[in-house]
């Protein structure tokens, strides 16, 4: 397996905590623990640090906690079900055992361009195809009829995957569109990157809500500033 240098980051490992200010980072300032009992109710404070300062440090269950994952359908993912979710270190861990586990060396992957560089770098440097859908720079959007010819003239490809909203353009397939997509790819993975999608102005519907191969990959980062 080869490795390619991750700029982004790179950078970041270079001069991340030695600015004055920061001008490219994608997330809000992150919360301290004080700033987020300070959400909470004096009653729910006193829950919460008993509850943490209870919680034995051992093994978790093997796909997360199950009242983390009831708190993802009850607030998140109606309907999904507990049964659906896997819960991972943020989201690269998420992205590098997706991309990974569903694919080999020789396959093909549809990766709409640009993205995030590791939506599409991991499965490269394990020597799997990516073929570009890019951008249409003139609409400043992604042409599904030029999706849907890709898909013909490339139908070993085994999934398309995106960022919704996408990172750094910023555009927001719909859900029509997200459906329209399902019904181009016939059975293909959709893999869908959607770490902003909570504070969206258009938020949209999970892929993994509305199409059976749809795999949704979150963080808590991005909109929830931990």
């Amino acid at each position: 397996m080869t490795h390619t240098p991750f700029t982004l980051e790179e950078l970041y490992n270079k001069y991340e905590g030695k600015y004055e200010h920061n001008l490219s980072s994608a997330c809000m300032p992150a919360l301290s623990l004080n700033d987020l009992l300070g959400l909470y109710s004096e009653n729910e404070r006193e829950v919460f640090n008993r509850e943490v300062f209870e919680t034995k440090l051992d093994y978790s269950e093997q796909f997360g906690l199950e009242k983390t994952r009831e708190a993802l359908v009850n607030n998140l993912y109606p309907s999904l079900t507990v049964n659906d979710f896997l819960l991972t270190t943020g989201a690269s861990e998420a992205i590098f055992l997706v991309l990974s586990s569903l694919f080999e060396a020789g396959d093909s992957i549809i990766v709409q361009k640009p993205i995030y560089q590791s939506l599409y770098q991991v499965a490269e440097d394990r020597g799997i195809k990516i073929l570009d859908w890019d951008l249409d720079l003139e609409g400043m959007n992604w042409d599904l009829g030029k999706l849907n010819d890709l898909v013909k003239k490339n139908p070993e490809a085994k999934a398309l995957v995106i960022n919704n909203p996408n990172n750094p353009v910023g555009t927001v397939f719909s859900e029509n569109e997200l459906l329209e997509l399902s019904r181009i790819l016939d059975g293909r993975y959709l893999i869908s990157d959607e770490v902003f999608n909570p504070i969206s102005l258009h938020p949209t519907k999970a892929v993994a809500e509305i199409y059976e191969h749809g795999i949704s990959i979150s963080d808590l980062s991005k909109s929830f500033n931990m």
